[in-house]
């Protein structure tokens, strides 16, 4: 690595989502929800498509069960998953937790 670059590194797993700043003077944790160095892998998908993450996912899905997904890595191997009544592409929902980070 060489003086002044950064890299992210971003560790998806099936319950929590952690990413690491590295640079050449250290490594800074990502702070997520107010502050927790990890951030929930869960997501809900809204009516209108949008795809919310970590606690926000919670918080919604507590009011709409059908459109919440607690670990979309377990289903990666669909193309799809039905929420809501719409067909939602596997891989949006776990995309929505690296574009968090």
């Amino acid at each position: 690595m060489r003086p002044g670059e950064v890299c992210l590194a971003v560790s998806y797993g099936a319950a929590g989502t952690v990413a690491v700043l590295a640079g050449s003077d250290g490594w800074l944790s990502l702070l997520f929800d107010g502050g927790l160095p990890w951030l929930s892998s869960a997501v809900y998908v809204a009516p209108d498509g949008a795809v919310l993450t970590g606690e926000q996912a919670w918080q919604a899905g507590a009011g709409a069960p059908e459109r919440f997904v607690v670990a979309p890595l377990r289903l990666m191997r669909q193309d799809r998953v039905e929420l809501g009544g719409s067909a939602v592409e596997v891989a949006d929902c776990s995309a929505a937790l690296s574009l968090r980070t």
